[in-house]
């Protein structure tokens, strides 16, 4: 589960200190790579940047099903926008 203190700045790519740990620190390219991408404009966007930033956060689910849940999440998010873009 997520702890409340975990306050995740996906704008700067710079996650607040969670016992000093970044997100960024020991992960693969890939998946660095990828949460650029995530915009936290608006309320679609902000919702999946959370996900995202949540999951590369998790200890629990690091390895190679992580690259494929963020480049899935990253699919849905452009799909959502252009669908509130195409009401």
């Amino acid at each position: 589960m997520s702890n409340p203190d975990d306050t995740l700045t996906p704008d700067t790519l710079t996650p607040a200190p969670v016992n000093q740990r970044d997100p960024k620190k020991n992960r693969h390219p890939a998946v660095v790579h990828l949460l650029q991408f995530f915009d936290s404009r608006g309320q679609i966007g902000g919702l999946f940047t959370d996900l995202a930033w949540k999951l590369a956060h998790d200890e629990a689910s690091q390895g190679p099903e992580l690259t494929v849940a963020l480049r899935k999440l990253l699919e849905a998010q452009d799909a959502a926008k252009r669908a509130k873009a195409a009401l």
